[in-house]
């Protein structure tokens, strides 16, 4: 009997152990985009998440030189110059457990640096736009996390161009592919949406 008490124990605090070590994986504000200081932290569920259910979405570059892994949504538009598209890479650093968003804008644009979208929600009939200037990889996640909220909330988006507005993200494949493309990297990095 003295055996059995102690095996019990034994798993007792075992799992006890188990249940720390889970939850204290992650930070607590993990689960919120930060846009002042956005995380690009990856973690053991979420890549697992990532790689069991959502990478055969994917095509997948392996870059064994730099040990990064290029993730590109299979349905996005690679074909199209007469009109603006961007597509997104999700790029997985597995060796620093990390995640990074790689913007591609299309020929149309004539400084991929430099993008100005225009947006209004006829719902509400607000407007503003949203600006990339040349940045780092917090700059187009933010650039990026701007876009994927304005589509959530049906907006309406366009590009300035040479004194002209072109509509951007108005094809259902198009829009869907950067919203998915978001989506997925956010949930890889532990935003919940």
């Amino acid at each position: 009997m003295h055996f059995n008490k102690i095996v019990d124990n034994s798993i007792y605090f075992t799992f006890i152990l188990f249940l720390g070590l889970i939850t204290g994986c992650k930070p607590a504000d993990s689960g919120k985009f930060n846009e002042e200081n956005p995380s690009v932290k990856t973690y053991d569920d979420t890549e697992l998440f990532f790689k069991n259910v959502r990478q055969i979405y994917y095509n997948i570059e392996n870059q064994p030189n730099t040990k990064l892994k290029l993730y590109k949504l299979k349905r996005q538009n690679t074909k199209t110059q007469d009109r603006p598209i961007i597509n997104l890479t999700l790029i997985h650093n597995w060796r620093f457990d990390e995640a990074y968003l790689l913007l591609e804008p299309n020929a149309f644009f004539e400084d991929p640096r430099e993008i100005n979208i225009l947006w209004k929600n006829n719902k509400n009939k607000q407007k503003g736009a949203i600006n990339l200037q040349k940045g780092n990889k917090e700059t187009l996640l933010r650039f990026a996390y701007q876009i994927y909220q304005k589509i959530n909330s049906e907006t309406e988006f366009w590009v300035e161009k040479e004194g002209k507005e072109y509509p951007f993200l108005e094809e259902k494949q198009e829009r869907e592919a950067f919203r998915v493309s978001m989506a997925d990297y956010l949930r890889l990095v532990g935003v919940n949406q």
